[in-house]
């Protein structure tokens, strides 16, 4: 049997020892890398995705949700600007525009330069925050829009009813002509199992963030609790089409990863 020399197993470990060191350093850095990417780079890399539901078209609307507003006045309005010059009949925001009432009054100042109609509802984090609708209504008035919750209803240029509920509650369909196309505005995506079937042409939802950071094989680390049966995107239920936006702004962590920002242009 050959014996190893002490000096020869020292070595061994040694070598074993720098292999699991370079291993480690390896792994810190890509979880640094990702890091920084997350925070400084996808978190603000806005997309806009169009979504065509129609081969002839007749509306076009932008959809934003969960701006969750911290003071970023250079982010939002970044956002208001790509909003302004993409071609669209008006805007629809479904929740969490803020997580603290100080921060409000500026949230508010900047979507108010929105050049189109803005119709929104609140998210949970809006009601945390004790937003009234009071505080809400005149600055997306200015707009051409209006602030909607309780199940208010508005019309869109007598083509389009829009709904607007903030809980997970269903909202009876509204009373539509034919050629009226009815959309749903509602913060959470799951309110879908609770309406009728072909309840409305399109339903749009917030909340889920799409995860916000998606690590395949892993999941969604950062909102583990979200429902996702309805993550982010199109899906086709049974009470009508409904497209969950990923969401503008992050919540827990200021980063995002894999789920970039979403600005959704929806022709139907």
């Amino acid at each position: 049997m050959k014996k190893h020399h002490p000096n020869s197993t020292t070595k061994s470990l040694l070598r074993s020892f720098a292999r699991v060191g370079v291993a480690i350093i390896a792994i810190c850095a890509i979880v640094a890398i990702c890091y920084l990417y997350g925070r400084f780079v996808e978190a603000k890399w806005i997309k806009v995705k169009t979504v065509s539901l129609s081969d002839s078209p007749s509306i076009t609307l932008i959809h934003i949700s969960d701006t969750h507003y911290k003071g970023d006045k250079k982010y939002l309005s970044k956002v208001v600007k790509i909003i302004n010059r993409t071609q669209a009949d008006f805007v629809c925001f479904t929740g969490d525009l803020i997580e603290e009432k100080k921060y409000l009054p500026d949230c508010l100042e900047i979507l108010s330069a929105i050049n189109k109609p803005l119709y929104g509802i609140s998210g949970n984090h809006d009601e945390w925050a004790l937003v009234r609708s009071q505080d809400l209504s005149a600055q997306f008035a200015i707009t051409g829009g209006r602030w909607l919750e309780k199940g208010d209803e508005t019309v869109f240029s007598n083509k389009v009813v829009i709904v607007g509920i903030s809980s997970s509650l269903a909202k009876t369909p509204p009373d539509a002509t034919p050629t009226m196309k009815r959309i749903l505005l509602n913060h959470y995506p799951s309110t879908v199992n609770n309406l009728p079937e072909n309840s409305y042409d399109l339903i749009l939802a917030g909340h889920t963030h799409g995860g916000q950071v998606h690590i395949p094989f892993i999941g969604n680390p950062v909102l583990r609790d979200i429902d996702t049966a309805y993550l982010k995107g199109l899906y086709r239920t049974k009470a009508g089409l409904l497209y969950v936006n990923p969401g503008i702004g992050t919540y827990l962590w200021p980063i995002r990863f894999n789920c970039r920002p979403e600005i959704t242009i929806i022709k139907f």
